[in-house]
């Protein structure tokens, strides 16, 4: 379906490589190489007063125009997973120490729990800690007193993780419309 325009626009020559004359002299002659091979002629736009030039972006000589050589792709693809292994590589360094500490310090005081408290068994406390990180994983805070009127849900954080969905859905929608379209 095509919508009818108000207002003509003006083409443009999109290729930087090629001047293009305002407007055409009289008596131009669209073939004036010098080689046999023969050329598209350029196409004449009257979209404004004056005629434009528009060069054809196909030449014998190249065939069709393409963005990108799978050569640079190739190329971008190994860098960016290089990027992104390198990036794991300094996270794990960084992070990892921490995380192992972490799991040292609960299990320790676990351990100092059911020590001190002998009427609490292994798998009633395991329990109880499901339980607390399934809490803390819907987002309710169960430290302190259970009325907490708080939400992680309110208009606010709503609006804010519905604009985050519809941003990253929209960047995959345009990276599919330009890879097959």
């Amino acid at each position: 379906m095509k919508f009818p325009i108000e207002t003509p626009r003006k083409q443009v020559n999109w290729d930087p490589q090629v001047i293009v004359p305002a407007t055409v002299p009289s008596g131009c002659v669209p073939n004036t190489n010098k080689t046999n091979i023969p050329q598209p002629a350029p196409r004449l736009s009257i979209s404004s007063p004056r005629a434009t030039v528009i060069a054809s972006m196909e030449t014998p000589s190249q065939g069709l125009q393409t963005v990108m050589k799978w050569k640079t792709v190739v190329a971008i693809f190994f860098v960016v997973v290089a990027y992104l292994v390198t990036g794991g590589l300094v996270f794990r360094a960084l992070e990892q120490p921490e995380e192992n500490s972490q799991k040292i310090r609960i299990a320790n005081d676990k351990a100092e729990f059911l020590q001190e408290n002998n009427c609490v068994s292994q798998q009633e406390l395991e329990a109880l800690i499901k339980r607390v990180m399934n809490a803390t994983s819907a987002g309710v805070n169960p430290v302190g007193d259970s009325s907490n009127s708080s939400s992680h849900w309110d208009l606010g954080s709503a609006f804010f993780f519905a604009g985050t969905v519809i941003t990253t859905i929209g960047i995959y929608v345009c990276i599919f419309i330009n890879l097959y379209f």
